[in-house]
């Protein structure tokens, strides 16, 4: 889906007018500040290297904003000269890699590999004409904790980033007015920092953020050369979490860095008492399985951490039963939060306006959070389901991953399409009708199932339609039981592990063969 297209002067201004407007749309889109941030710095950041430094400069430089799955694509296309260092370095870019635009202008491909989940750089020439592409995707769905490094050498902060990118995503600031900026202005789970700082040290960072009442706290891990038992006391006294001597070993930067945050989460759960009550009023009361009619309703949830983002809402009417599954971006207490804000909504549109169907009451809540800028940090997808009698369902989704139909050894997704709350207009959602055979199964399931692949339209993974085609074919069940679903939920443990990388939920719709 396309969400912005525009072409830009060859010139520094034409640029800078372009930025402007993507800027304007994405203010009017439902994606976090950070990454409307990123996008307009990539974009910056990318056109002044082809207008400054390109041999031959472009004449021409489109750039274009695409929504694939839950992955945001920017693409710049221009007619200048390629950059055939990019080819070489953008698969082994490391901080240690020459970076052929970092001699010039200070920031290049570091600065574009820093900030993407997947970054492409094409080169061709279709009957003459040069035509070269840089795309960079940035997956709203990555629920990998973010650290703040801080150090006043770019290079260093560069390293430590680097020695963290397999398992965080990291930010990077290089004064402290950079580090409290970033620090408040998006979510950031672990500040990472040097002591001795060009404009400050690590206590003066600690004393900026702990008198910032508007974001939650974080812990902090200090990175010093000093050795003294004072300023180590000073440092336990101030709440830092670990101090790491210098020089930093990469092994020992990662382990101290996931004890913190596990330390952190089991804090957290101590806030997620706050939401509890009403957030489990709001979910409505967790079953293991309904008994509708001729439908059986079964449901599975597993959580990564000590707050799910995943919740089921189910209600019922004269005519149907509305099945809604949303799944909230981020993990512990924001995306608990989150969930309770966004819980409240859906379930106040749904007494107010009972009679919607499934797909206008989808319309209403995408006007609801297009027009209330209150309610932009609300990120999420969910999926809705109206079951009736004799196996027929209407569906409507908001970003959501697919709904899977399974009987015998198939198991196959219902494209159900609907761009992502707040990024989408009325029109670009859709009702499907659907109705079950006796014995046939429906999932609805969230992407935490197989986080890499199921938000942006992959295929099902071959582990989960065996255990989903199991599943449906096992004999008439008997839910007091639960059989089935303890061999679908062990199933799914082998394949996750006992603590999921996301938060994940299954409902399994059955029809009775009987």
């Amino acid at each position: 889906m396309n969400l912005f297209q525009s072409e830009a002067e060859p010139t520094l201004d034409g640029i800078s007018v372009v930025r402007r407007a993507l800027r304007r749309r994405l203010s009017n889109l439902h994606i976090p500040v950070q990454v409307s941030d990123d996008l307009q710095l990539i974009l910056s950041e990318w056109g002044a290297n082809l207008i400054t430094h390109a041999s031959m400069k472009p004449t021409k430089i489109s750039v274009s904003l695409d929504m694939k799955g839950m992955t945001l694509v920017l693409s710049i296309r221009d007619n200048g000269s390629p950059y055939p260092e990019v080819l070489d370095c953008l698969s082994t870019l490391s901080p240690a890699l020459p970076d052929p635009m970092t001699l010039e202008n200070g920031r290049g491909l570091e600065l574009l590999h820093t900030f993407s989940d997947g970054l492409r750089y094409a080169t061709r020439a279709p009957e003459g004409r040069v035509e070269n592409t840089l795309s960079f995707s940035r997956d709203l769905m990555d629920n990998r904790p973010t650290i703040l490094v801080v150090d006043d050498d770019p290079a260093l902060a560069k390293s430590y980033a680097a020695f963290l990118d397999a398992n965080f995503r990291s930010l990077t600031a290089t004064s402290l007015e950079e580090a409290q900026r970033k620090a408040t202005t998006q979510p950031v789970d672990l500040i990472l920092t040097d002591y001795h700082l060009e404009d400050g040290t690590g206590e003066t960072l600690i004393s900026l953020l702990e008198n910032d009442r508007g974001r939650l706290p974080a812990p902090l891990l200090v990175i010093t050369g000093d050795t003294s038992v004072r300023l180590k006391e000073k440092l336990e006294e101030r709440g830092v979490e670990s101090i790491i001597s210098k020089p930093v070993r990469p092994r020992e930067l990662n382990r101290l860095v996931k004890n913190a945050l596990g330390r952190s989460h089991r804090q957290q759960a101590f806030l997620l008492r706050h939401f509890e009550t009403v957030y489990r009023d709001l979910r409505g009361e967790a079953r293991e399985w309904r008994q509708l009619g001729d439908i059986l309703i079964e449901h599975l949830a597993a959580a990564r951490d000590t707050g799910s983002g995943d919740a089921v809402i189910m209600t019922r009417s004269a005519e149907a039963t509305r099945l809604i599954l949303v799944d909230m971006v981020g993990h512990g207490v924001s995306a608990q939060a989150g969930s309770v804000a966004f819980l409240s909504i859906l379930r106040t549109v749904n007494a107010l306006s009972p009679a919607l169907s499934c797909v206008e009451y989808v319309r209403t809540i995408n006007r609801l959070m297009t027009q209330d800028l209150e309610l932009s940090g609300l990120l999420s997808t969910f999926l809705v389901a109206d079951v009736f009698e004799g196996g027929r369902l209407h569906l409507a989704s908001a970003g959501h991953v697919p709904p899977i139909v399974a009987e015998g050894n198939r198991a196959h997704p219902l494209t159900v399409s609907g761009g992502l709350i707040g990024l989408a207009g009325d029109d670009d959602f859709e009702q499907v009708d659907y109705t079950l055979r006796p014995g046939e199964c429906m999932f609805l399931v969230s992407d935490g199932l197989d986080p890499s692949g199921l938000a942006s339209g992959d295929p099902l993974p071959e582990w989960l339609q065996r255990a989903m085609t199991a599943f449906a074919s096992s004999p008439e069940p008997d839910p007091a039981q639960g059989e089935r679903r303890k061999a679908l939920l062990s199933a799914i443990n082998v394949a996750l592990g006992p603590e999921p990388a996301d938060d994940w939920t299954l409902l399994a719709v059955t029809r009775s063969r009987s």
